[in-house]
């Protein structure tokens, strides 16, 4: 018997998802919906289930419910790199159900659950499991954005249409990553101030941003609340490091 809330959920995934959840639970030290909220379904089910869910979602979490769904996208000619993005897009769904805060930016909402993608990246290496891909320039939203290979789940194929192969969390904490390492914060003091609803942890991360340049966290709201505009608003936060010869 399945344990998830959703009958297109793969049991094959219950393991990753053991793993996404204590990772966020244990290491990221957030409170975040039980494992029997998330469902991981088959990307031929996944049309299917967005149009009977209908779900308002801050990626693939529902507010509302709890309930997180995340399409698992096979790749057969980097098999592991395709589990280690499933595993990272759990965490970055289990993230925002213990960080998320509908009032603010999107910016700032995908960042707080990008810095938990990153952090299991990061963990999956360590474990010599997971190898950073190459950096790549993405070329999008009117922007050239440099990605550095920690924040893309691995090199994919020629003929793919998503070159970068990264998600908008992992970009918009990249963002917020030049603030704290101006400032000397740490991004565990996010992690650590975070609470579903809370404010603290966005104080923290625009803060670290303003660190750059005063009013650059105001500017960054600015931006469009698309994918597009977290690109635009994070190579904004680039340039101004750069010009501050900020790495």
């Amino acid at each position: 018997m399945s344990r998830s809330f959703l009958p297109e959920h793969n049991p094959y995934f219950d393991p990753i998802v053991d793993e996404a959840h204590s990772f966020a639970t244990s290491q990221l030290g957030l409170k975040v919906a039980g494992v029997e909220k998330v469902a991981v379904v088959d990307e031929a089910h996944a049309d299917t289930v967005k149009r009977r869910l209908g779900m308002v979602t801050v990626g693939r979490f529902n507010p509302g419910t709890g309930q997180i769904v995340v399409t698992a996208k096979g790749d057969t000619s980097n098999p592991n790199g395709a589990m280690a993005r499933v595993g990272s897009q759990i965490v970055h769904e289990l993230a925002h159900s213990g960080t998320a805060n509908l009032s603010q930016h999107s910016f700032y909402n995908e960042a707080a659950a990008g810095i938990g993608e990153a952090k299991y990246l990061q963990w999956l290496e360590a474990q010599g499991r997971w190898m950073p891909a190459a950096d790549l320039v993405l070329h999008r939203a009117g922007t050239a954005l440099w990605v550095p290979g920690a924040f893309r789940y691995y090199n994919p194929g020629s003929n793919t249409d998503k070159p970068g192969n990264t998600s908008q969390a992992l970009v918009a904490s990249m963002g917020v990553a030049l603030g704290l390492h101006n400032s000397g914060a740490k991004s565990a003091d996010i992690l650590r101030a975070s609470s579903y609803g809370g404010t603290e942890h966005f104080r923290l991360m625009k803060r670290a941003v303003d660190s750059l340049q005063p009013g650059l966290a105001r500017e960054v709201e600015t931006f469009p609340q698309t994918t597009d505009g977290i690109i635009q608003a994070t190579a904004t936060i680039q340039e101004v490091a750069r010009r501050r010869l900020i790495k």
